[in-house]
């Protein structure tokens, strides 16, 4: 989930983005990125992404950008939750 809340232009390249990647990764439609309300973490200038737990148990995990994103680590995340 992007924060659709934060600084929009941010928030919306940081979506596309991560659906690349998810999607260059073979994910295609297993993994859905969305937009949500405010996560009320969110800087100014930046953008949150929260993972929900997913298939796995588990505590969600969020990410604040702020500038640079590190999609690796978002995305590595995000393999961590989907079933082997």
């Amino acid at each position: 989930m992007v924060c659709r809340e934060c600084e929009h232009r941010v928030a919306r390249r940081l979506k596309g983005a991560l659906k690349e990647e998810l999607r260059a990764r073979g994910y295609g439609k297993a993994v859905r990125v969305i937009e949500t309300s405010c996560l009320d973490v969110c800087p100014s200038r930046g953008a949150t992404v929260a993972l929900a737990s997913g298939i796995r148990p588990g505590p969600a995990r969020c990410f604040v950008a702020m500038g640079a994103v590190d999609l690796g680590a978002i995305v590595a995340a995000v393999e961590e939750r989907l079933p082997s």
